[in-house]
């Protein structure tokens, strides 16, 4: 009875091993996940509540609704492109005024067909510029949205910047993510002087995360934005605690993905013959996990230049980004003068 149990046994479980043989194992997929600072996206009419004079047919810029028009087309020709062949599934966008125009972008015939919509929330910023996030609604469903003021009320009232955007959802029906897009303060009157708008800034963020952890340590976190610094500044080093290694990536310490490309002198802008990797994708440890249900593709970050989006010209500007204002001249061939940024995530 003993002998026949054995072989009863043994016939289980060689037919076990030959059908885990036979069936493939499941197939990783991937999302693409994205930041792309857009340069100024205005709309063509006055709003009295914001700083737009200058982007109006009779302002500076003569910004007319055939300009306005071209620039949708071209930057959702970049969006539709960048990252894989069916574009983003989530994108963060900086300079946009207003949930309109970025509700035009959504709409142009190049990307209606990816189905996407659009968070935005209105920033106290004096510009009048915002941050946003568009998705594919087939592949994240939002949960909760809030904006985070970063305040210099203590130092000068009348300074105001970006808030920070914070976007909570499910993506492919099963992992739960937070987007933070940021868009901190520029470098207008000098990097040493403007840096504790920064690091002003990096503390929010950094505050944020940490609430969130807090309650539980395992949330994936994605922090993207124009950051107006390097991934090795002390605003995003040493405030934010973003390092450059995933071994180094802890509960405490979050992964920078763009530190490497800085490091082999990328950037995701120029001035002249100097790149700055201003535009950043961060994540909190879990998606570093071997094992993760939700991973980060390692070395899959990466900034999204195209020939046809670069400057040809020889000289310091070759293989910038093509803008589409220089000294207030609109350039038709134009997209952005910062070049997008994304990571894989696989799952």
């Amino acid at each position: 009875m003993k002998f026949r149990s054995f072989w009863l046994l043994c016939l289980a479980l060689g037919t076990w091993f030959l059908y885990t043989a036979m069936v493939p194992a499941p197939k990783k997929r991937t999302s693409t996940i994205g930041f792309y600072n857009v340069e100024n996206l205005f709309d063509t009419w006055d709003d009295p509540k914001t700083n737009d004079e200058q982007f109006l047919p009779t302002g500076d810029y003569k910004w007319t609704k055939e300009n306005l028009g071209i620039k949708l087309d071209n930057l959702a020709k970049v969006i539709s492109q960048m990252g894989d062949e069916d574009g983003p599934e989530i994108l963060g966008l900086a300079e946009v005024e207003n949930r309109d125009v970025v509700e035009m972008l959504v709409k142009n015939k190049q990307l209606k067909k990816h189905g996407y919509e659009v968070i935005h929330s209105d920033s106290p910023d004096q510009r009048g510029i915002d941050c946003a996030m568009i998705y594919k609604k087939k592949k994240f469903v939002p949960l909760y949205q809030q904006s985070y003021s970063v305040s210099f009320a203590d130092t000068n009232p009348d300074i105001t910047t970006r808030d920070i955007l914070l976007v909570k959802g499910i993506l492919e029906k099963d992992f739960e993510l937070t987007i933070l897009v940021n868009h901190w303060s520029s470098r207008r009157g000098g990097a040493q002087k403007s840096a504790w708008k920064r690091a002003r800034a990096a503390s929010r963020a950094r505050a944020i995360v940490d609430s969130i952890l807090k309650v539980d340590p395992l949330t994936n976190i994605v922090l993207m934005g124009d950051f107006n610094d390097e991934p090795s500044s002390p605003s995003l080093d040493k405030i934010l605690r973003a390092g450059k290694n995933t071994q180094e990536a802890s509960y405490s310490k979050l992964y920078n993905c763009m530190a490497k490309l800085e490091e082999d002198g990328m950037g995701s802008l120029r001035y002249k013959q100097y790149w700055d990797m201003f535009d950043q994708i961060i994540l909190t440890y879990p998606m570093m996990l071997a094992d993760a249900p939700l991973k980060y593709v390692d070395c899959s970050a990466g900034i999204y230049n195209p020939k046809w989006m670069r400057v040809e010209r020889e000289g310091d500007w070759k293989d910038a980004p093509k803008r589409s204002h220089i000294r207030r001249k609109f350039y038709p061939d134009g997209y952005s003068d910062h070049f997008p940024v994304y990571v894989q995530l696989e799952y």
